[in-house]
């Protein structure tokens, strides 16, 4: 039934629904049925409605056509390029990298948007995605002019509703434009377009935007495009330098979603001022720790999903710090800025970013002024160096006099640094003539003989011999001294005791007996019983 009405409708056949938040309800019918003409190809509105009056309660009927399939490109500051998706069942839905790999789906989906019938690249997804489902598989014919004509299109789950960037894909089309200023600071300048080449190895049309129709409307459309936060003014300026205008006008209604809803008819205009556009929320892009550390913009962590070796280069420059010299991903997974930039950048906040969680890392960046060299006695001893977050021995492979010279001049005497002890010494100094100016530049991860370097400089002095280290007492003088002093204790004790009992002893001594008697033992007892008898019989 589904089929039969998406073609009465004229709009292709019939899809599987993607929807699971239906719940059940009373319905008021629960079927169509053709009661007169069983097996007749005969139109719906012919059919008759069976009521649901007492029915359990139940879904409604969901169907989705073909035609209403249509791709677009995620509103942003570029036009026909970017991240692909499609809408099915009311939803935008972002594309698998897969289904994007036929240069027939390519092609249609470039010409249905008028973005160009000519060459198209893949190029990678900016961020994940929040929906829970994605195009998984696209298939058109190459006479297709339209999504909703190609012979499979199939949407599916993701795993545990979770869909990582690294499995989705854009396009860039022939006929891509992307906007920027050129370029005072990242959200000041001059705005241009670049615009798409009729062969792929040309270089892009570069065209600066006329200051005619310009409004603050506009400005502030380009403002939020740009992720450069509330608009501050526009003005013209006329330069010497000789440029074509954009052949386009803008002109929005605060309505659209992007820069380029607003284009309109082309621009006729004999005037040469150039607009130039300044927005108030320029970037903060930092490394923790100066020119090296874990990067950030605006206070928030970078992802490593896109990032590359160029756009390290840009923020070092960016930051007066030279050029990249070391990249490493820290774990993370917390909420972070996916980067993508394009050689019409300068500078990282002019790239585009967009805030989302993060499974690939974030990114630590050490560049050429990063780098520290230390000796373990402040001008001579261990070489070190710190260029990944934390020292390490320098090996002593290629240190030549020449290199040892320049090191010199980078050791600063008061600083000293103990050797790093227990730890394979991996980093090397390999640098060409040209490099000896900036040994940082000549930072090498290599190391054959596993063995760290040392080096003598003005200043420095030899430090004193260390006593060899003192033996351990020996326990038998300990053993015999604690016995002793046990013993002497025992003996203390037993004196004391007797020194008691003695005058005891003497408290109890008779007053007309000697001393030493006493002691003796030697004295008489006086039996008081025979006195008392002897008493008694005198009387008598």
């Amino acid at each position: 039934m589904s089929e039969k009405l998406c073609k009465e409708l004229s709009c292709g056949s019939s899809m599987p629904s993607i929807d699971e938040s239906q719940t059940e309800e009373q319905i008021a019918f629960k079927s169509l049925h053709d009661l007169n003409n069983v097996g007749t190809d005969r139109k719906l509105n012919q059919y008759s409605l069976v009521y649901a009056n007492d029915s359990p309660r139940r879904k409604r009927a969901y169907v989705v056509c073909k035609k209403s399939i249509k791709p677009r490109f995620k509103p942003s500051r570029d036009h026909c390029s970017g991240n692909v998706e499609v809408l099915y069942e009311g939803l935008w839905l972002p594309v698998h990298k897969d289904a994007l790999k036929d240069k027939n789906t390519q092609k249609t989906i470039c010409e249905e948007l008028k973005c160009g019938a000519g060459w198209v690249q893949t190029t990678p997804h900016l961020g994940p995605s929040k929906e829970t489902h994605l195009i998984k598989e696209l298939q058109c014919d190459k006479s297709r002019r339209s999504l909703a004509l190609c012979k499979k299109i199939a949407a599916e789950k993701a795993d545990k509703n979770i869909i990582k960037a690294s499995d989705l894909g854009g396009l860039i089309c022939s006929n891509w434009s992307k906007m920027a200023l050129e370029v005072e600071d990242s959200c000041k300048g001059k705005v241009v377009v670049y615009s798409g080449q009729t062969d792929q190895d040309e270089e892009a049309k570069r065209s600066f935007v006329s200051f005619e129709g310009w409004t603050q409307k506009e400005g502030e459309m380009l403002c939020k495009d740009l992720h450069c936060g509330p608009y501050i003014n526009i003005k013209p300026i006329k330069d010497a330098e000789i440029n074509s205008l954009w052949n386009k006008k803008f002109s929005c209604s605060g309505r659209e979603k992007s820069i380029w809803e607003c284009k309109t008819e082309p621009n006729n205009n004999t005037k040469t001022e150039k607009v130039i556009l300044e927005c108030k929320g320029e970037p903060k892009v930092a490394l923790s720790n100066g020119c090296s550390g874990e990067l950030t913009i605006d206070d928030k962590r970078v992802c490593m999903s896109q990032w590359t070796e160029e756009d390290s280069h840009r923020v070092c420059q960016e930051l007066n710090c030279g050029n990249r010299i070391y990249n490493e991903t820290l774990k993370s997974k917390e909420k972070s800025f996916h980067v993508h930039c394009d050689e019409h950048h300068y500078r990282i906040g002019q790239c585009q970013r967009v805030e989302a969680p993060c499974d690939a890392g974030t990114v630590f960046l050490t560049c050429a002024g990063g780098v520290r060299f230390w000796a373990s006695d402040g001008c001579g001893g261990v070489l070190s160096v710190n260029y990944k977050g934390e020292p390490e021995n320098l090996c002593q492979d290629g240190i030549s006099e020449t290199i040892k010279e320049e090191l010199c001049k980078e050791l600063v005497c008061n600083n000293k640094t103990q050797p790093i002890k227990n730890k394979k010494v991996e980093t090397s100094l390999v640098c060409p003539n040209n490099r000896l100016k900036n040994l940082r530049y000549c930072i090498n991860d290599t190391c054959s003989s596993g063995k760290s370097a040392n080096i003598q400089c003005v200043g420095y002095t030899t430090p004193p011999p260390s006593s060899p280290p003192t033996a351990p007492p020996d326990p038998i003088p300990i053993v015999v001294g604690v016995l002793l002093c046990l013993i002497l204790v025992v003996l203390i004790v037993i004196f004391v005791r007797y020194r008691i009992n003695r005058r005891k002893m003497k408290a109890m001594m008779p007053p007309d007996m000697e001393e030493a008697d006493w002691d003796s033992g030697e004295y008489e007892d006086v039996d008081k019983s025979d006195e008392v008898d002897s008493f008694r019989r005198g009387r008598k």
